[in-house]
């Protein structure tokens, strides 16, 4: 199967919970035979590329999103994205998307233009959400797009969802885990 996790974090930018749940992602992915994996993850600097086994880091300045930005260039930026993931569509023939932390940590435009590439592709979209939505807006973008799955990495995030009126069919939690490796006393 060919997937496409798109990440507004990076590991190799910051530590926080989605840069660990990343380091585990990319483990795991490499241990799975059957798995084509791409992972789209800002970089403030260039573009660029690293693969590693099955696993290939896209490195795009288009999704490295600052605190503050007008916009215009919230707007240029999304269409950069936009056109980014289609081509790795294209390139790579992904099956699925995962959309990491979407409702807060980008602009509204990109789950719009992510949606909307799913639809135009027919390749279902996962919301995964590693927080709550905040705002009005971070609910909306959450019940009202066409997510296949919304997943969870905790009850709590569920909960919340489901509280601001999420689609329980598709509300789903699964927890993060732990790297076995690297903690088995």
């Amino acid at each position: 199967m060919n997937v496409l996790f798109i990440s507004p974090s990076s590991h190799r930018e910051s530590v926080g919970g989605i840069e660990r749940y990343l380091v585990n992602l990319i483990d795991y992915c490499k241990k799975q035979p059957d798995l084509s994996v791409k992972i789209m993850l800002p970089s403030f600097s260039k573009n660029y590329i690293e693969k590693d086994g099955n696993v290939t880091l896209i490195f795009n300045t288009d999704i490295a999103v600052p605190l503050k930005m007008s916009v215009v260039e919230a707007s240029e930026r999304a269409k950069a994205f936009s056109k980014a993931v289609e081509k790795i569509i294209k390139d790579h023939k992904i099956e699925i998307i995962c959309a990491e932390n979407f409702h807060t940590d980008f602009p509204p435009a990109f789950s719009i233009f992510i949606n909307m590439i799913s639809l135009i592709h027919n390749i279902p979209v996962v919301l995964r959400l590693h927080s709550f939505a905040f705002k009005d807006l971070q609910t909306e973008l959450i019940n009202q797009l066409m997510w296949r799955r919304i997943s969870c990495v905790s009850i709590s995030v569920a909960g919340d969802c489901f509280t601001k009126g999420a689609d329980v069919n598709r509300l789903s939690t699964e927890y993060l885990g732990v790297n076995t490796d690297d903690f088995n006393d």
